[in-house]
């Protein structure tokens, strides 16, 4: 009988204090005024987070490496081309900086996205998941790579989260990091580094399998001032 008395008392104890919880978790939101957060959204939210700052360290740690990598060499002086080199090569150079001016790349991978793109201050976009790619891209990187995360854009604001790694060829890792509907700037990398086109106008989309193709506006002018030998882009003729 004693053993029933105390088994009953500690239920009443236990069940006490779970409605004493439960009260003051529900004086909280009603006091606050705010929703309960889904742990499942945010555990999602803070891991996308938390890959995307690992990537971009990553990437900083490489590009001080490099930086003083490229400290440590001496730098090697090249020789001018001559004049008949330099008209040899002069309807080559027209005829690469011709195909300059059209991305285009396939990828597989469980991503779903549609996105139309009319420079980075005017997008209808929407996109999330992973996709391993490849593709003749802007400023001459051929080759391809993984890249996760996800995006929204309405016009110029946006939400984008996403990296490209593992990548081969002459393709380059990047980070994009704009939360809380940032409005995008030429100034920031990967754009004023010229791993992405900042102006560019294009598609991307699919599921399981999609494509994206872009035209670069920068690249166009390029093309014409070529034939006067000035280049606004980094690449380099031959």
């Amino acid at each position: 009988m004693k053993k029933l008395f105390l088994m009953l008392t500690c239920c009443l104890f236990i069940n006490g204090f779970a409605s004493i919880g439960a009260e003051k978790q529900q004086k909280q939101t009603r006091d606050t005024g705010l929703k309960p957060v889904s742990t499942l959204e945010t555990k999602i939210t803070n891991n996308i987070e938390d890959e995307l700052n690992s990537k971009r360290l990553e990437l900083a740690k490489q590009e001080k490496e490099k930086r003083v990598e490229a400290s440590l060499n001496p730098v090697s002086v090249e020789a001018p081309n001559s004049l008949l080199y330099v008209l040899l090569m002069y309807i080559p150079n027209r005829v690469i900086d011709l195909t300059d001016i059209v991305s285009i790349g396939l990828g597989f991978g469980p991503e779903a996205s549609c996105e139309i793109i009319f420079t980075e201050y005017c997008q209808f976009s929407a996109a999330y998941g992973d996709r391993y790619f490849i593709e003749k891209g802007y400023n001459r990187q051929y080759g391809g790579g993984y890249s996760s995360g996800h995006n929204t854009s309405y016009l110029c604001w946006r939400k984008k989260m996403t990296f490209t790694d593992f990548t081969f060829g002459t393709v380059k890792p990047y980070v994009v990091m704009d939360k809380d509907s940032a409005i995008p700037c030429p100034c920031k990398k990967p754009y004023s580094n010229g791993i992405l086109d900042f102006w560019k106008i294009g598609i991307h989309v699919g599921w399981i399998v999609d494509i994206n193709a872009s035209l670069h506006p920068v690249a166009i002018a390029n093309f014409f001032t070529g034939f006067f030998f000035i280049r606004l882009t980094d690449t380099k003729e031959l």
